[in-house]
C-alpha cells in the first residue's frame, strides 16, 4: 500500500451560521477536488486543524463526516483527523496577547476591554492521504 500527500489546502470558516454539518460539507468538498483530479482510488485520512472558537464538537463531527462520505466508496473507512488550535486574544491598547481559556475579552496586562480575536476561528485541511 503507498500512501501518498495529496494536497495541502486552507479553508477560512467563519463562526457566523456555522456548524458540524456544513464544516465536514466544506471538507468533503475540498477532499473530492483533489481525489477526482488526481485520479485517486481510496481516501485513508483527512488531517484537519480546528480553531476552538468555532465551537466544533468533534463527536458530531465525526458523525456528520460519517453521513456526508457513506456514499462515495473512495471515502469508506477513511478517518478524519482533528487537531484543536487554541483561541488567542489580542489587546487593542497594549498588543498583549492571552489565550482565551477563561473566556476573557478584557486584557491582563492593561485592564483594557478593546481587545479582539487574534487566531482560533479557522479551519486548516493540512493533508489528504490516499492509496495508490
Amino acid at each position: 500500500m503507498l500512501k501518498k500527500r495529496v494536497a495541502s489546502v486552507t479553508l477560512f470558516l467563519y463562526t457566523g451560521c456555522m456548524h458540524e454539518m456544513s464544516i465536514a460539507a466544506g471538507i468533503w468538498s475540498t477532499v473530492v477536488d483533489a481525489l477526482d483530479s488526481g485520479g485517486h482510488a481510496k481516501l485513508l485520512n483527512v488531517e484537519v486543524t480546528l480553531g476552538e472558537y468555532l465551537g466544533v464538537v468533534n463527536e458530531s463531527l465525526d458523525l456528520c463526516w460519517e453521513a456526508i462520505t457513506m456514499d462515495d466508496p473512495r471515502a469508506i473507512g477513511s478517518v478524519l483527523t482533528l487537531t484543536l488550535e487554541p483561541t488567542e486574544v489580542a489587546c487593542h491598547q497594549c498588543q498583549q496577547t492571552w489565550l482565551f481559556n477563561d473566556h476573557r475579552y478584557t486584557c491582563p496586562q492593561c485592564g483594557v476591554s478593546d481587545s479582539h480575536i487574534e487566531r482560533g476561528q479557522s479551519l486548516f485541511v493540512n493533508q489528504i492521504e490516499v492509496e495508490e
